[in-house]
């Protein structure tokens, strides 16, 4: 399918069945996609919704709808809700009744890895450390490796995680309806990987969300409900490296859409590497944007944040 997500070419009105779109798509009738959120405040005003396509027009840039929108979604010139398909042909499907337990099957490669096209339902396993729905493990030089194409819908822990690894591609991906961060750099030796033209929405973080009446910031220690302290700030991008090429991404909700933070060391399973993570130079950080996020963060936070220990 080509493009994975758009943007609306005009807003859509409460009530609507229709949707104009920004590029002209390959989607058919009965396809799934999610209309993103244009709501200041994702997870507290939850405007996201799931439709099913049921006619698409001559120009391909015009969805009818199965039923009408309940909310509206913007499509000015400042910026426009994003409209991302969820089906794929190839699909990898947690069995129902997982919810519960939050505990669906995961995607681990450790050596070189190409998948293209598949969509992940209801994986992840939440606060199970390694266990995500796209996964490269210690691969060390990644060259080659690359998940595209592809999406992970009501995921229990992440969507796409490099750890350990460099030289990766993640490209033209959607990540939606996520517990903990979407697109997920893990230790901070994670280097030169290309993370481009992607979409995260409805990002939720684990636990009470990190914010705060001022920049004096909390300190959250691991625990069984939050394996992760990063994960109560979860993120569409989360970046432990700086050095990485993020190119023509959109992030919509999670407590930040792109973060940067500040590592002096790498951590977890790499923190013997002898690497400043925080010193390393910039990638890539172009055409990206971000919307219905910060609000957690003493209520006036960014969408994009760089900085923080």
């Amino acid at each position: 399918y080509a493009p994975t997500w758009t943007r609306l070419a005009a807003t859509a009105p409460a009530g609507a069945a229709e949707l104009r779109l920004q590029a002209a798509v390959n989607w058919g009738v009965g396809d799934q996609v999610a209309v993103a959120t244009s709501a200041y405040r994702d997870l507290l005003e939850d405007q996201n919704e799931i439709r099913t396509v049921a006619a698409v027009s001559a120009d391909r840039r015009t969805l009818t709808l199965n039923a009408p929108l309940k909310f509206g979604h913007y499509g000015g010139g400042e910026y426009q809700s994003e409209v991302a398909l969820l089906t794929r042909a190839i699909r990898l499907l947690g069995v129902s009744g997982t919810a519960a337990a939050a505990l669906g099957p995961h995607l681990h490669a450790e050596s070189s890895a190409r998948v293209a096209g598949v969509l992940a339902y209801r994986f992840g396993q939440r606060n199970a450390l390694g266990r995500y729905p796209f996964h490269f493990h210690m691969l060390g030089d990644g060259a080659g490796s690359y998940v595209t194409d592809s999406a992970v819908y009501n995921s229990y822990y992440r969507c796409y995680v490099v750890h350990g690894t460099s030289n990766a591609r993640l490209e033209n991906n959607v990540g939606f309806s996520v517990d903990g961060s979407c697109f997920y750099l893990e230790d901070g030796v994670e280097e030169r990987n290309l993370i481009a033209g992607n979409f995260a929405g409805l990002v939720r973080p684990i636990g009470t969300p990190a914010g705060g009446s001022s920049q004096a910031g909390v300190t959250i220690e691991e625990s069984a409900t939050v394996a992760q302290p990063a994960d109560s700030n979860a993120a569409g991008y989360y970046l432990t490296n700086p050095n990485n090429d993020l190119v023509g991404n959109a992030a919509s909700g999670g407590a930040i859409g792109f973060t940067t933070v500040v590592l002096q060391k790498p951590i977890g399973m790499s923190r013997d590497v002898a690497l400043v993570p925080a010193a390393r130079p910039w990638g890539a950080f172009r055409g990206n944007t971000a919307h219905s996020s910060g609000y957690f963060a003493y209520q006036t936070g960014g969408c994009i944040y760089f900085g923080g220990a």
